[in-house]
């Protein structure tokens, strides 16, 4: 408590506190060609560990009120699975209420390091659907 304490007086961790020792594990039955099929594992100093863990755990508590009730998965209490129900109501409201429209699956699996921003940006603006990006993603 005492060095976790020094360095908030201080405004900074220690040398050692903000470092880490960096390696990677591969994914089973994966093709190890592919950085994607790596999982990167940080080593850190004890300490560091101890108070990340005694200033989340308060967070914890609360984040369920400040996202977005649209993210489902990591989440405490949200499932991934409440993303597919909403999509099968969805789905059921417009066959009851005979409505047209569009079912749009994206894999944003690291999609902002692989498509241009404002591209995909003026694609949604096009489309009047901006909004739901900034919704789904940024909130």
């Amino acid at each position: 408590m005492d060095v976790l304490n020094y360095s908030y007086e201080h405004g900074q961790l220690s040398t050692s506190q903000r470092q880490a020792v960096m390696t990677f594990l591969e994914k089973k039955d994966k093709d190890k060609r592919f950085i994607k099929n790596w999982r990167p594992i940080s080593l850190i100093n004890v300490d560091t560990n101890i108070g990340s863990k005694a200033l989340c755990k308060p967070l914890q508590k609360v984040l369920p009120d400040i996202i977005h009730y649209n993210q489902n998965a990591f989440v405490q209490g949200r499932s991934i699975f409440d993303a597919i129900c909403t999509i099968d109501d969805i789905t059921e409201y417009t066959k009851i209420m005979k409505l047209s429209g569009f079912l749009i699956t994206i894999d944003f699996e690291k999609v902002f390091d692989s498509v241009n921003h404002s591209f995909l940006i003026k694609t949604l603006e096009a489309f009047n659907s901006v909004h739901l990006l900034l919704d789904g993603l940024l909130v």
